[in-house]
């Protein structure tokens, strides 16, 4: 097959915690048609399959994964500005941080409380992430998947992705192991209105953001004024 499959790859390298066995089949996916045919793979030779992302929230015993581990590095972001909203497509294999940081730096608003997560924006998606009252359910608009056990493909609105905190339909009992998350839409805003309603986090959040001139939030709070 085009898509090269590794045997027995040390999966400690690959995860936050370092620790952990190997894989006794690993590949990497970059895109939809070496996803297929990885998933193939798995099927002519009766494997199941374990997809991993970031590596972050993993912890991999030291016997090691016998099925074929499905590493994804699907890249790529997509931007298209309508008016003041920002539709978003990024690949499921892309850094959340380094997303973000771009998005950031490019004046789009919503993704900045969530910065300094670590994995991959995959994974934020199936946790949910959050910080400083920030859930990335909240911006997502929809997510594109390949079902593991077919490979046709199967998008999700918002609502259907049943986000929770820390919690969606891809982490859940009767979703978890079933579909490889491909990419993500997100909206955000060229609006700066940023959500400050996180205690420990609004004054010094709100004086920062008061110094560059930005002066209007989301939650009701207004630095230097009289409530929150």
């Amino acid at each position: 097959m085009a898509t090269l499959v590794e045997r027995d790859v040390p999966l400690a390298p690959l995860t936050t915690l370092k620790v952990g066995g190997k894989a006794a089949h690993f590949v990497v996916v970059r895109d939809l048609d070496s996803l297929r045919e990885a998933l193939a793979y798995a099927t002519e030779q009766m494997l199941p399959v374990i997809t991993l992302g970031g590596g972050s929230n993993v912890l991999i015993a030291d016997r090691g994964l016998s099925g074929l581990v499905i590493k994804n590095e699907i890249t790529g972001i997509d931007v298209k500005v309508v008016g003041e909203t920002v539709h978003v497509r990024a690949g499921a294999g892309e850094e959340l941080d380094a997303v973000i940081k771009q998005l950031t730096e490019a004046g789009y608003w919503g993704l900045e409380n969530l910065s300094g997560i670590p994995g991959t924006v995959g994974g934020a998606v199936v946790q949910n992430a959050n910080a400083y009252g920030v859930t990335i359910g909240d911006i997502v608009s929809a997510v594109e998947t390949v079902c593991l056990s077919d490979g046709t493909q199967q998008n999700f609105t918002q609502r259907e992705c049943a986000f929770e905190y820390r919690n969606s339909r891809f982490k859940a009992p009767n979703g978890h192991g079933q579909y490889l998350i491909t990419h993500v839409n997100l909206e955000l805003s060229t609006t700066p209105v940023t959500a400050l309603s996180y205690q420990s986090a609004s004054q010094s959040m709100a004086k920062c953001l008061v110094q560059r001139g930005i002066t209007t939030y989301s939650g009701g709070y207004t630095y230097g004024g009289a409530r929150d």
